[in-house]
């Protein structure tokens, strides 16, 4: 069962990047797709979203939900989105399942940072398609102990990361966020977004570089 997984991993894989290295015929055009490769490709992706859901363990199903989801995102954003959804909503539970552990235990820690990771990458996967969406998620999967302190470390450092993501789809919205995490101090990593902003927007990376200033 888990070598016909891989399998069908590795066939979208190669069917989506075939897809996408068409040579184009003018670079202000994109590629024409046949019919064919569309079907075929839409084929792979409808049964690897079902393989999917056939991990044992959460990890596994969220990460393969986000990779599914990102290849589906163009042909069917309406699936791609529920996809991420149902990694986040299992990303919830994951975290508030070791919120409940004893904090003397000692494999709480790593395993918090396990967590933390996965969380990096199925925000970072969902802000290239849609930052509203990424972070709402962010704000639902940032959790604090009974102290009021973040589960996570780095929380604003790694919301400041991320709008240099969001950067690349909506720099204003990146700007808002990188904008309001100034506000409670200095971020790590901002000179990063103001790079990335000021690629996609010259006035929005001016007036948040000299904000930073």
């Amino acid at each position: 069962m888990i070598q016909k997984k891989i399998y069908v991993v590795i066939f979208c894989l190669l069917l989506t990047v075939q897809m996408f290295s068409q040579t184009k015929t003018d670079e202000n055009k994109r590629p024409e797709l046949s019919e064919e490769l569309k079907g075929k490709t839409n084929s792979l992706l409808i049964s690897l979203s079902r393989e999917a859901e056939q991990f044992f363990l959460p990890e596994n199903r969220i990460s393969a939900r986000a990779m599914v989801a990102n290849l589906m995102w163009e042909s069917d954003e309406k699936q791609a989105r529920q996809l991420f959804q149902n990694s986040v909503g299992e990303m919830e539970t994951l975290i508030n399942g070791m919120l409940a552990v004893d904090e003397t235990d000692d494999t709480r820690y790593m395993r918090l940072y396990e967590l933390g990771e996965l969380r990096k990458s199925l925000l970072f996967q969902i802000a290239n398609h849609d930052p509203s969406f990424a972070l709402s998620a962010f704000r639902s999967l940032s959790k604090q102990n009974a102290n009021g302190e973040d589960v996570f470390d780095g929380e604003k450092d790694f919301e400041v990361e991320l709008a240099k993501n969001i950067a690349q789809s909506d720099p204003k919205q990146a700007f808002d966020v990188a904008m309001k995490k100034l506000e409670e101090g200095f971020p790590y990593g901002i000179f990063e977004t103001v790079d990335s902003i000021f690629s996609k927007d010259n006035e929005l990376g001016a007036k948040l570089a000299s904000a930073v200033l």
